[in-house]
């Protein structure tokens, strides 16, 4: 068995393990996030107080006449609160002219009812394949850093225990009998 290294270095090291931890945390959050407010969130109407397109929807070889359209709203809350919020997705329809962004009145939002400052148009939340590639990525993350760190940390105790004269803790199989 050769020698397993003492010293950690790079991505390794505790500190950068545990940055790369809560950013898989973050990710995970963040991909959960839509269906958490699909799932337990409160629906509601909102009035629209801006509609800004952006992206060129004439452009057929390029977007496929898709653009991006980013909606500001208002809504009330039961306890006569208002907030606002805002969201941006992809559509067909081009709201750089302004008489299809005035047709745009209302729109569904979901809120959290214990957090309403985190809230959503109703059309981007719930289940939907792009909202799983960020708790996948960021489990993904967790689990080859503290793979990693987990896997040095038995093979420093297996040489250890082999080193210290092979007790009851020395690995048994092929690689032990020297």
């Amino acid at each position: 068995m050769g020698k397993i290294p003492t010293k950690r270095a790079g991505f390794g090291t505790p500190v950068w393990r545990v940055v790369l931890t809560v950013l898989g945390v973050l990710l995970i959050a963040y991909g959960l996030y839509s269906t958490l407010l699909g799932v337990v969130g409160t629906e509601v109407a909102a009035q629209v107080t801006h509609v800004q397109a952006q992206g060129k929807f004439n452009d057929k070889s390029l977007t496929g006449g898709r653009g991006t359209v980013e909606v500001g709203y208002t809504f009330s809350l039961p306890d006569g609160r208002t907030l606002s919020g805002s969201s941006t997705y992809g559509t067909d329809v081009d709201y750089h002219d302004p008489d299809k962004a005035a047709a745009l009145k209302t729109i569904s939002v979901r809120y959290l009812s214990f957090l309403p400052q985190v809230n959503k148009a109703s059309v981007l939340t719930g289940f939907q394949a792009d909202t799983l590639v960020f708790p996948i990525i960021g489990l993904l993350l967790i689990v080859m850093i503290n793979w990693r760190a987990v896997r040095h940390k038995n093979l420093l105790a297996a040489q250890e225990a082999q080193v210290s004269g092979g007790g009851e803790d020395a690995p048994s199989g092929p690689d032990s009998l020297e």
